[in-house]
């Protein structure tokens, strides 16, 4: 647990410090990113850098989710894992398909939602992971 949580709290922190560099470069009246050397790495935009930020977080801190959302499904019943999988793995996917697929979006404006699936995968764990370290001090008492 403190594993997974490391990784989705770093890739939120990571995400974090982007956001606030996008948001001071613009308030600042310079290039988003200007440090990315466009003519040799052509395909690093904004919403693929977060793509592979967000991978791992998705997917090595949400898998429990994911285990706990296919037994609620086998079980045929509804807990939290089911909402976080189905919420975050939906933000994921729509995000992947906007990225690599434009085209198969309706509509002029396209955005993703990376980070919000990272984040609430970190929060998620983070509370989970507070909630253990608790119970184990009570048990030592």
């Amino acid at each position: 647990m403190k594993k997974r949580m490391y990784v989705a709290a770093s890739g939120a922190l990571a995400l974090a410090i982007i956001r606030a560099a996008l948001y001071i470069s613009v308030a600042a009246g310079a290039m988003v990113v200007s440090w990315v050397p466009f003519p040799e790495i052509p395909f690093l935009s904004y919403g693929m850098l977060l793509f592979i930020i967000v991978t791992p977080v998705q997917f090595i801190g949400g898998w429990t989710f994911y285990v706990g959302g296919y037994h609620a499904i086998q079980s045929r019943t509804a807990n939290m894992d089911l909402l976080i999988s189905i919420g975050t793995l939906t933000a994921y996917l729509y995000s992947v398909v906007v990225l690599f697929f434009p085209q198969a979006i309706p509509g002029e404006e396209k955005f993703v939602y990376f980070e919000v699936s990272a984040v609430i995968i970190a929060f998620v764990l983070l509370g989970k992971y507070m909630e253990e370290a608790i119970k184990k001090k009570a048990r030592l008492r």
